[in-house]
């Protein structure tokens, strides 16, 4: 049962997505991907770097919990295998699911996302 001030947020919810969100495509694991609106926050671009040496990209991504609402959709469990990509053009990369949820109510949850950062040989720098 959510409490009194999940409720009164979820009334301004809306238009906090409306002015800050983003749509996004949506991977479920195993699924068909579907678009959604959410509120990225990139949180670093050159994190350590991963077990294969590459540098990693993260970003925090607030959708709604409810997967069927009808104008900004969302995400009701995520799992490890999930992906998200910023933006509709197919060639944008894949962000995976990390496992972490950083804040999470009846509402909405807070997810991090991460990604390997490309090495281009010959330039000596990082690019995404």
């Amino acid at each position: 049962m959510p409490t009194p001030f999940e409720t009164d947020f979820s009334l301004v919810l809306p238009d906090h997505f409306a002015r800050f969100g983003e749509t996004l495509v949506f991977l479920p694991a195993g699924g068909t991907e579907r678009e959604l609106t959410g509120i990225v926050a990139v949180t670093a671009q050159t994190r350590e770097a991963d077990e294969l040496g590459a540098a990693v990209a993260e970003i925090q991504v607030t959708v709604l919990t409810d997967e069927d609402d009808d104008q900004y959709g969302g995400i009701a469990a995520p799992v490890i295998g999930d992906a998200i990509r910023r933006g509709a053009d197919d060639a944008d990369r894949w962000y995976g699911y990390t496992g972490e949820a950083l804040e999470s109510d009846a509402v909405q949850h807070t997810l991090r996302f991460t990604r390997s950062i490309p090495y281009q040989h010959g330039r000596g720098q990082m690019r995404s």
